[in-house]
């Protein structure tokens, strides 16, 4: 085949079916930035109206691929999108851009977005490892208080242990020495 000539396609119209949105799927049609279906957006003699209706009865039309993009994922990537500048979605989910200068634009815009979005991750990565190393070192200190009141307690019950001993010590001094005052007095009275 030599490079002027083209492949050509003919529709027989006698057997020609529409292709038209399930009842479901036009549902879509009231979403913000749906323009339409793209058969109902021609205008033809009926004659070719299912010709049409068969090329371009499930390819519904947007403004942009910001209005694009919801209509799509609402519809189930189950038919063909197209945008004014001429951004094409198709079933399924793969996508073939507009003209180069709005996809290079729009290519620079998400890069920029990327970055952005990067930074903010690192900076919030950063913080998160901030606040953990607070959370980490707080939790020490609270160890520590607690060992030190466990080791503060343990000292209080020792010393309440040496006090009731010391007690009871000069508790028996004074019997005993009670007792030895009492012997001490029979022994005077007795001689």
């Amino acid at each position: 085949m030599s490079d002027t000539a083209r492949a050509s396609a003919f529709l027989p119209m006698s057997s020609v079916g529409p292709r038209l949105l399930t009842n479901e799927e036009r549902r879509v049609l009231g979403m913000p930035g749906c323009l339409g279906v793209a058969s109902d957006l021609v205008q033809c003699d009926g004659k070719y109206r299912g010709i049409v209706e068969n090329l371009l009865g499930r390819t519904v039309v947007a403004e942009d691929l910001d209005c694009g993009i919801p209509i799509m994922r609402k519809g189930g990537h189950a038919f063909r999108l197209v945008t004014l500048k001429g951004d094409v979605m198709h079933s399924g989910g793969s996508m073939t851009g507009g003209s180069v200068s709005s996809r290079s634009v729009n290519l620079f815009t998400r890069e920029r977005e990327l970055k952005e979005l990067t930074k903010k991750l690192e900076d919030g990565q950063q913080e998160l490892e901030n606040l953990l190393k607070q959370m980490q070192d707080g939790q020490k200190r609270k160890d520590e208080l607690k060992e030190s009141s466990a080791d503060a307690l343990e000292q209080l019950h020792q010393q309440e242990i040496a006090v009731a001993r010391e007690t009871e010590r000069e508790q028996n001094a004074e019997d005993e020495q009670r007792t030895h005052a009492m012997r001490l007095s029979e022994s005077e009275a007795a001689r």
